[in-house]
């Protein structure tokens, strides 16, 4: 098993969550070129890692962070899974959230449609979009990432995942006779965008258990109420938020019907 430590000259990390870390390196091959390489131990859910490169690996598209390669690091007692991939200069959106005009917020959202049509055509559901999963790179182009949760079944799924202030009610209301698919995430590209437009938490100060009693309850998120309110926010950026809030998924736009109509939406 090639050690990944012979390919990448490994820097800081950039990013730390409770299943991986994410470090800026270089290749030796072409000490100019900066990459990132998040690291995630065995241990976690074999199926998640799977996941995670499956995607990169072959749905590659313009709004999905670029694949490189992956390593099993296997020494000693480090058991390890190593992801090459492109490095994001200016990281997640997360702190421009409240900083964006509608016509960025509207660039923003066409990007991430443009991602998961080709996700949803290609039968993988995302499942934890949110705005620490949206990258920006030195260019201002978006990316999608962390794939680790994504379902590659759309027709059949009935677990409850995801980050729950982004979550759809059909994730929330989910059973053995009730699984959802691709429309989850149109929900959660409102919620992302909705949160760039206001700066503030979709769902206020809420907890996670109140958030899923009001999703249970076939309520939108509390700031969209707010945001109705303000006279500085066109009906196109309203129009297409209540596109994506439709309780029932039946009747929520998907990502191709959003794309059609997406200049007409928000401008």
């Amino acid at each position: 098993m090639e050690n990944p430590l012979k390919s990448y000259d490994i820097k800081k990390v950039i990013d730390e969550g409770s299943s991986a870390k994410v470090f800026t390196a270089h290749p030796l091959s072409n000490p100019s070129e900066e990459c990132a390489i998040k690291v995630v131990p065995l241990s976690y859910s074999l199926e998640f890692i799977f996941n995670e490169i499956y995607v990169l690996k072959n749905l590659k598209h313009k709004n999905i962070v670029d694949f490189k390669e992956s390593f099993l690091r296997w020494d000693g007692k480090t058991r390890e899974v190593w992801i090459a991939m492109e490095k994001c200069a200016r990281g997640d959106v997360t702190s421009r959230a409240g900083k964006v005009n509608q016509r960025e917020a509207g660039r923003i959202a066409r990007d991430l449609l443009g991602a998961l049509k080709h996700l949803h055509s290609n039968g993988v559901i995302h499942r934890d979009i949110k705005l620490s999963n949206i990258l920006s790179t030195a260019n201002n182009e978006i990316k999608l990432a962390d794939f680790g949760i994504s379902s590659l079944t759309p027709t059949s799924t009935t677990a409850m995942v995801g980050t729950i202030p982004y979550m759809a009610p059909d994730v929330v209301l989910v059973g053995p006779d009730r699984p959802y698919d691709t429309k989850v995430d149109i929900w959660s590209v409102g919620v992302c965008i909705l949160e760039l437009l206001t700066g503030k938490a979709a769902w206020g100060r809420f907890r996670d258990d109140e958030i899923m009693d009001k999703l249970r309850r076939g309520e939108m998120p509390y700031g969209f109420q707010r945001l109705r309110k303000k006279a500085d926010i066109g009906w196109e950026a309203v129009d297409f938020l209540e596109k994506c809030f439709i309780k029932t998924p039946e009747n929520r736009w998907d990502a191709e019907k959003l794309l059609e109509v997406f200049r007409k939406s928000i401008k």
